[in-house]
């Protein structure tokens, strides 16, 4: 039996190539959930990182200004340090134990049909995960590109015990940017 079909195999479209597209459409529909999903945890974390250091439960706009106060406070108290003979850069700083943060970031904060599942399974990003990916470098990125004003940074320092072993504890610190003089959260 022959086939009256003249067009060449290379041009058909195979089973494996319609598998192929969906798994891209699948692949690129996880990444655009998971890239949102990660936005939402960072967002999160970060509005409780502040919350800590301004030691206030308020958010948005109130806990902003908040720590701009306390921003303008830690400048002044580093112009009259440095008036003394000794360099203080202004910063604002605390120690923040995630030791027992092991809740889900994104619950209540992400419509459930917006949560990226892997192996059939919702992710669950939370604080001690979105802290530490990749050394914490996009957390810390994140955070100086959306929430911060020009001229401040966040760093981020785990904390370790008497063993000299990490124990979730991380020291935040809101500080100048290198080669800034002002922000605008100075006076």
């Amino acid at each position: 039996m022959y086939s009256n079909n003249t067009m060449p195999f290379k041009s058909t479209t195979s089973s494996a190539d319609i598998k192929d597209t969906q798994s891209d459409e699948q692949q690129k529909e996880f990444h655009k959930k998971m890239k949102f999903a990660e936005s939402v945890a960072q967002d999160e974390l970060a509005g409780i990182i502040f919350q800590y250091i301004a030691e206030t439960r308020k958010t948005g706009s109130a806990l902003e200004a908040i720590l701009e106060l306390e921003w303008q406070e830690a400048v002044e108290e580093s112009e009259k340090v440095i008036k003394n003979g000794s360099l203080k850069k202004p910063q604002l700083s605390k120690r923040i134990d995630l030791s027992k943060a092991d809740y889900d970031l994104l619950q209540g904060n992400i419509k459930p049909e917006d949560i990226p599942d892997k192996n059939g399974s919702p992710i669950e990003l939370t604080p001690k995960k979105v802290i530490s990916h990749k050394g914490g470098r996009p957390f810390r990125e994140y955070v100086n590109q959306e929430w911060l004003p020009n001229g401040l940074n966040i760093t981020i320092f785990p904390c370790k015990d008497k063993n000299g072993d990490k124990n979730w504890s991380y020291w935040c610190n809101i500080i100048r940017q290198d080669g800034f003089d002002t922000s605008d959260w100075d006076q």
